[in-house]
């Protein structure tokens, strides 16, 4: 955190909410009896685990070094994409020796805090004892032990009013047919929303929508920056015969206080 920070400042508006730390008795309080926080710190010659409950936290060291670590998410990833049959084997193997030795309770909510190569793992996908652990566990992912206290303390309920953006046109290569049919599907399930698609689904328009809407969905394509992450962007329609994308700094200066839930699907 403290390398993200030192490499926005200056370029972009930080928020003191993302900024501000939590101890642990008051991560504690905010957990339910049936949520662990799981977090991970990759180190160079092994994996540090702490496991946290509401009544108490566990550590665990993990035989892998961050170089061994890389090459296997990298080799998952890679198997996940060809659609390759040893994955499911490899799934085994990383949910045996990231989450089998912490011990954790059938059923609990995990709530993952990653480090390092990890980001880049979709522990829904990993499998514990024959299972898939999005099977066995409720998952979401935290970019810190202190966000995770935010949104466990944030309000549980919104207006159900939904926002969506779908299939921004750019040209023919970039058209997104699935993203547009995601977006109608989503969309029957809030009988009050708004969506904007093909050419609407500008940056003007999402621009309007970030102040107001709790309920934010884009399908689209994305463009991660992994030099400049500041300069990731999203891909939505082009305006007055321009491409015209959101990018990562951008975002920071939207005022998205009034918004629960934002969707990226890309």
């Amino acid at each position: 955190s403290r390398a993200l920070l030192d490499a926005v400042r200056g370029r972009a508006r930080v928020s003191d909410e993302a900024t501000a730390t939590a101890d642990l008795p008051t991560l504690q309080r905010a957990l339910k009896p049936d949520e662990r926080v799981v977090e991970f710190h990759s180190l160079p010659d092994r994996l540090q685990v702490w496991v946290v409950s509401s009544t108490e936290i566990k550590s665990f060291s993990v035989a892998e070094t961050r170089d061994e670590l890389n090459e296997l998410v990298d080799g998952f990833r890679n198997q996940v994409l060809r659609a390759r049959r040893t994955t499911v084997v490899n799934a085994d193997k990383l949910g045996a020796a990231l989450l089998g030795p912490l011990g954790l309770p059938p059923g609990v909510r995990l709530i993952i805090v990653p480090h390092g190569p990890l980001h880049y793992l979709p522990f829904q996908a990993l499998r514990l004892n024959g299972q898939y652990v999005i099977e066995t566990h409720p998952v979401s992912v935290a970019p810190s032990m202190s966000i995770a206290v935010q949104l466990a303390q944030s309000t549980p309920r919104v207006d159900a009013q939904l926002t969506a953006f779908g299939n921004p046109r750019i040209d023919d290569q970039h058209e997104l047919p699935g993203a547009a049919a995601e977006v109608k599907e989503i969309a029957t399930v809030f009988p009050r929303n708004k969506v904007y698609m093909g050419a609407a689904a500008t940056k003007t328009q999402f621009r309007e929508a970030a102040g107001r809407s709790p309920l934010i969905h884009v399908a689209a394509h994305a463009e991660a920056d992994q030099i400049d992450p500041l300069y990731s962007r999203i891909l939505l329609a082009n305006e007055d015969g321009k491409q015209n994308f959101l990018e990562a700094h951008e975002i920071l200066d939207l005022p998205l206080s009034r918004s629960a839930l934002v969707t990226l699907s890309a």
